[in-house]
């Protein structure tokens, strides 16, 4: 790259955490040489494919990037029209099944209302003659709003331009989903130094597929990697199967937390205490009882359980926030999205001072005069820009914030490089592994029986498929007890002396204490916990604790991990 501060590995790293498919970038500068060393599996190990377009004329301004995630996203048998140099590009992207996308990129001028008004109406004339196929997403910096309430101070746009961009939306019936979805809640994605506010990035999708949209979100996952915050919308494919959230299982880093493990011992200990008192529950009705308490609790103590940064984090969002709604201490409650589709204005990340909020050259948006800005006069006024003013503030000590926590995880990241790489483990093989998107199935159907059943939801493909193969094991001496269990003696009989098979006598043996603390020490980490959620590090650091406590002989115990053993002998 260009130098080591260089903005793409963040880039990379940012669509890698968010679970990000597809992202729009504007103020690329990018040429072909750079590209290839960015795909390169140095820098990006390969996630990232980039389909660039570069003004020829001004390649060290605009340029703009449709940049897919090789993780999540197909990334082969890519159809690309430049439309615009530098400042619209198309792209039509294998979907699921037979579907397909098809994204318009765009990021429109920002020099004058005119070069604004120009660029929508090239684009409304390429639309009514050439054979371009209609945009299923619209996204980008569009360098104007559409509304006053998407400015802060509340104040319009260029006529000219307005009506321009809303004349090409009307060709191809594209609509604001954000807006759409929360017509009255006041959000930005762009501040100045002078504290105004505006909503230039924006997501606009056809009403067909609006309908498969969910998780529309301003987020501010970027920190100071960009001067803009970050609009995002999680788009399902039409006739994709419901895949679920997943199976629950207590976090890893809950084995060093004090409160959840002192939590665990003591609860357990006074489960299994009333073992004498209560004879109607035997010992595994107990242990139940107990996993049955612990994965509650972890799951209390995870959703307390963040860091300093986190918590000035949310407390800052949630200032800045009543100050955009003119509300202190409102927060916004909108659940944060797993991000399939996104749009940043890319800019280096550092983790302060915040980089400038506007290109050398060019201002952040159309709009009107900054004596037009002060043309609210009064109390009220000045209210407002007081308030906007503070957001600005709070919106930078936030993207700080964020800078930090990413440079945290990219460092973690770096070490494991360093003391993983040379050795085959986990981590090194899944680096090294290429990664293709998966395929999903969208319906599974059983045709032994009738009628035939087929199932869309995950769950219930896995519960036929479950129901599937147990029906296999079945025949029809199972409607037949009797006979059953006539049939076993006849086979039995005729089998005569089995003889001694190797390892008989071992298994004929009582399982004693030592041989579940043998199969304990054995056990694998990393590995899929069991459906209570509870993983094998649990019961290893619950017997660690046991052995603790009995080594310094100051009257504790761990009654849990004694019992757990116990419970298996």
């Amino acid at each position: 790259m260009r130098n080591k501060e260089d903005k793409w590995p963040h880039l990379n790293r940012l669509m890698f955490d968010e679970h990000i498919g597809i992202m729009a970038v504007g103020e690329t500068h990018l040429t072909e040489a750079q590209i290839d060393e960015i795909e390169d599996a140095a820098v990006g190990r390969k996630r990232l494919r980039i389909f660039n377009s570069i003004d020829p004329d001004h390649p060290n301004k605009g340029g703009v990037a449709v940049v897919l995630n090789r993780d999540i996203t197909n990334t082969e048998n890519i159809k690309v029209r430049r439309l615009i140099p530098g400042r619209a590009i198309l792209v039509t992207i294998p979907w699921y099944d037979k579907l397909t996308l098809t994204v318009l990129a765009v990021y429109a001028p920002a020099g004058s209302a005119a070069e604004n008004r120009a660029f929508w109406e090239e684009l409304h004339r390429l639309w009514m003659t050439e054979n371009l196929p209609v945009p299923d997403v619209m996204l980008g910096d569009m360098n104007i709003v559409e509304d006053a309430v998407d400015r802060l101070p509340h104040r319009t746009d260029d006529a000219g331009a307005t009506h321009a961009l809303a004349d090409f939306k009307r060709i191809l019936e594209l609509k604001d989903g954000w807006r759409m979805t929360y017509p009255d809640t006041k959000e930005y994605t762009f501040s100045r130094g002078t504290g105004s506010h505006s909503r230039i990035d924006r997501i606009y999708v056809s009403p067909t597929l609006f309908k498969k949209c969910r998780h529309w979100d301003i987020s501010d996952a970027a920190g100071g990697l960009t001067d803009h915050r970050l609009t995002s919308v999680n788009i399902c494919a039409p006739g994709a199967p419901y895949i679920g959230p997943g199976r629950y299982a207590i976090p890893l880093y809950l084995m060093n937390n004090v409160t959840f493990m002192e939590y665990a011992v003591k609860t357990g200990a006074q489960i299994f205490d009333e073992e004498e008192s209560n004879e109607s529950e035997n010992i595994q009705v107990r242990f139940k009882k107990f996993k049955d308490m612990v994965g509650t609790f972890a799951k209390a103590r995870a959703s307390l359980t963040i860091g300093a940064l986190e918590q000035k984090k949310l407390k800052l969002q949630k200032e800045r926030n009543g100050l955009l709604e003119n509300k202190p201490g409102n927060t916004s409650t909108r659940e944060t999205p797993t991000i399939e589709v996104e749009i940043t204005r890319d800019g280096a990340e550092r983790p302060a001072p915040p980089p400038p909020l506007t290109p050398p050259g060019e201002e952040s948006s159309v709009a009107s005069s900054e004596d037009e800005d002060r043309s609210q006069n009064g109390s009220e006024g000045e209210k407002t820009r007081a308030r906007a003013m503070e957001a600005a503030k709070l919106q930078r000590e936030i993207n700080i914030i964020v800078s930090r926590q990413r440079a945290r995880k990219r460092m973690t990241t770096k070490i494991r490089y360093r003391t993983e790489m040379d050795y085959i483990t986990k981590f090194s093989v899944r680096v090294n592994k290429d990664t293709v998107p998966r395929d999903t199935l969208s319906t599974l159907t059983r045709t032994d029986t009738i009628p035939a059943q087929s199932k869309t939801r995950s769950d219930q493909m896995a519960e036929l498929a479950r129901d599937y193969h147990s029906d296999l094991q079945r025949d029809e001496s199972e409607d037949d007890l009797d006979r059953k269990d006539r049939d076993i003696e006849t086979v039995l009989a005729e089998m005569g002396n089995p003889g001694t098979a190797p390892g008989m006598q071992d298994l004929g043996k009582e399982l004693l204490e030592e041989d579940v603390l043998q199969a304990l020490r054995e056990s694998a980490s990393g590995k899929a916990a069991g459906l209570n959620g509870i993983p094998t590090e649990f019961w290893a650091k619950l017997h660690e604790l046991y052995m603790k406590a009995k080594k310094e002989e100051n009257g504790g115990r761990s009654a849990v991990a004694e019992t757990a053993v116990q419970c298996c002998t």
